[in-house]
């Protein structure tokens, strides 16, 4: 994993850069710099917008009852593509825009969750439970026993009233 995150640090920069150098070769530097901001601040907006009608989806599950899971991954893969955006370059705002696609959203998070349920899966057969409950453990938990509560404190006057039980 670390050798994977390593070559991304250094092999996305350095495509964006030449990506740039090409870019800006065919439009020049004010050209460039100008779709650099301009995706920044769409995306940011697209990001924003996104973010809080997710935040509203989220209150709305609560409200019904409902564990908004679907929608806090969302959250955080539109956090993630808001700051993808406003990383300059070209690839990071392609990858950025595509993930504010509610479509492309869903592909992401079904890769996800076939992979993190691949790998808890592996991790769930190779470990034993610390603990375990057998079937007759549910019964005996099972039981209640009601009990009134009994006031038996005394004040400095007087002592417990041992007929009544309290």
């Amino acid at each position: 994993m670390f050798r994977v995150l390593l070559f991304l640090f250094i092999a996305v920069p350095t495509v964006e850069f030449l990506i740039l150098i090409h870019i800006g070769g065919m439009l020049g530097a004010f050209g460039t710099f100008t779709i650099i901001i301009l995706t920044g601040i769409i995306g940011a907006h697209l990001a924003k917008r996104q973010g809080l009608k997710t935040v509203r989806d989220i209150r709305t599950a609560l409200s019904r009852g409902h564990l908004p899971a679907a929608e806090l991954v969302d959250g955080v893969i539109i956090l993630i593509a808001g700051a993808v955006l406003l990383t300059p370059g070209f690839l990071t705002d392609i990858l950025g825009f595509l993930l504010l696609l509610p479509g492309f959203r869903r592909i992401v998070v079904g890769l996800m969750r076939r992979r993190f349920s691949n790998s808890f899966g592996r991790a769930r057969h190779r470990q034993r439970p610390a603990f375990s409950v057998r079937n007759t453990d549910y019964e005996a938990a099972a039981s209640i026993i009601d009990v009134d509560a009994v006031d038996v404190s005394a004040t400095a006057d007087e002592g417990p009233d041992l007929e009544s039980g309290r």
